[in-house]
């Protein structure tokens, strides 16, 4: 294909035969284009085009496309998909005026990327109207379909554009520099595809969210879902942007809050319009920790997303419960009664940590259910250092728990001193440390 970047492996016969006459202003021409067994895959959609077979004829006044059939085959898993193209366009010169094709796919893959794919049957309708659009229109089903978005994709600013080193002129002119270009550049216009997701769209998002934490606890202020899509969705498309209009719904899917996991029992997308990469979300998930059932709920936009907890029990808890449950499995007052750490601690983690003492203040955070353990941690100096570590013993009623404190100092780059001061026992250590490679 050479022109084609990124395209590889390119094989087949064209022949090209007929004849040209007339005045060299005013040539007339019949000619026949065959390509036989043609084959090439593009690596940027990781697929292959095989068995390309085309039958076109290109008159003075119009293009025919009698027949063009093809395979395509994924370069991943190798499944096999095929599409055919038939109709005719009508010129005037090197311009279009008018024409249809035909586009027939079954089982069509139009990309097989790890993080997007897509494979399509359906019949869709392209028609050359005046202007130089073309317009597509049709029906078509997803056979197969996964997306994957890492938080990367709601924070990526950047835009599809042209390269400036690409130039673009009247074929059938001769240049200069203070010619009048005719304004006739061609663009798509959808004016209505209907897709139906056919129970095939694997979704697995991971959704920034916009809360008081800071970079260390990137983890409690991101949620994981992954599910499968079912619902329809219209496509249409102007000279300005695509528009995307529907509802899709999960079938069934699991949501990741706070480090824990949620099933899906109810989820909604909702796309709007041209802002159709920030659809309007609507899920709720269910998990039944200590016999408390716990409600989370992903709402809001992809761009602003709001993640909010709540319990049907019959038993009323408030936000700093229900996230003691998500992380520790227990109702914060089983963890002990005045406590401030677990008070601060617990506030951050719903939301309001700017309010009790800052989220720049805090440098760390981590927890250990099975140890039943955490720890915040924060910079007191370029080199002091202040950790809090709260230990839990013991089970329900019986639960005791413990305060240790440390101090880091550092001495030299590669020596630093550490105390630690239990308050419960009245004990108080202190080590010295020395960090050499070998």
């Amino acid at each position: 294909m050479g022109v084609v970047p990124d395209t590889t492996q390119v094989q087949g016969t064209l022949a090209l035969n007929g004849s040209i006459d007339g005045p060299f202003d005013n040539l007339k021409h019949s000619l026949h284009l065959d390509v036989n067994d043609g084959k090439f895959s593009y690596i940027p959609l990781n697929i292959s085009i095989a068995d390309l077979q085309v039958e076109t004829s290109l008159e003075s006044d119009q293009i025919i496309i009698s027949s063009c059939t093809m395979n395509n085959i994924s370069l991943r898993n190798k499944e096999k998909g095929s599409a055919s193209l038939q109709g005719t366009l009508r010129k005037e010169g090197m311009r279009l005026r008018s024409g249809s094709l035909q586009l027939n796919l079954d089982q069509f893959w139009l990309m097989d990327r790890s993080d997007q794919s897509y494979r399509f049957t359906g019949d869709l309708l392209a028609k050359y109207l005046p202007k130089g659009i073309f317009d597509l229109s049709g029906s078509i089903i997803l056979n197969h379909g996964k997306i994957l978005l890492d938080s990367g994709f709601f924070s990526d600013e950047s835009t599809l554009s042209i390269s400036p080193k690409i130039k673009v002129f009247r074929p059938e002119a001769e240049f200069e520099r203070t010619i009048q270009i005719e304004d006739s550049t061609s663009y798509m216009e959808i004016s209505n595809i209907d897709v139906d997701l056919n129970q095939q769209l694997y979704l697995t998002a991971e959704f920034p969210l916009l809360d008081d934490y800071n970079k260390q606890l990137s983890v409690l202020s991101t949620a994981y879902v992954d599910g499968i899509f079912d619902g329809e969705v219209k496509l249409s498309m102007d000279e300005e942007s695509l528009s995307m209009e529907g509802e899709v719904y999960a079938l069934r899917g699991d949501l990741k809050a706070m480090g824990a996991m949620f099933e899906i029992s109810n989820a909604t997308l909702s796309f709007l319009g041209r802002d159709y990469y920030n659809p309007i979300m609507d899920i709720q998930a269910m998990r039944t920790i200590d016999n408390y059932e716990v409600v989370t709920s992903l709402s809001g936009s992809v761009a602003v997303p709001q993640l909010s907890f709540s319990s049907t029990s019959s038993e009323s808890l408030s936000q700093t419960d229900i996230i003691s449950l998500i992380l520790f499995g227990r109702v914060a007052s089983e963890l002990g009664d005045n406590n401030p750490l677990l008070s601060s601690v617990m506030t951050s983690l719903s939301g309001s940590m700017n309010q009790l003492m800052g989220a720049s203040l805090v440098d760390r955070f981590s927890w250990d259910p099975s140890s039943q353990q955490i720890e915040i941690g924060m910079s007191l100096s370029e080199k002091l250092y202040l950790s809090i570590t709260q230990v839990y013993q013991g089970q329900n009623q019986d639960i005791q728990s413990q305060t240790i404190i440390g101090l880091e100092f550092f001495i030299l780059k590669r020596m630093y001193m550490e105390m630690q001061s239990n308050p419960s026992t009245g004990s108080l250590s202190g080590y010295v440390f020395h960090r050499w490679r070998y």
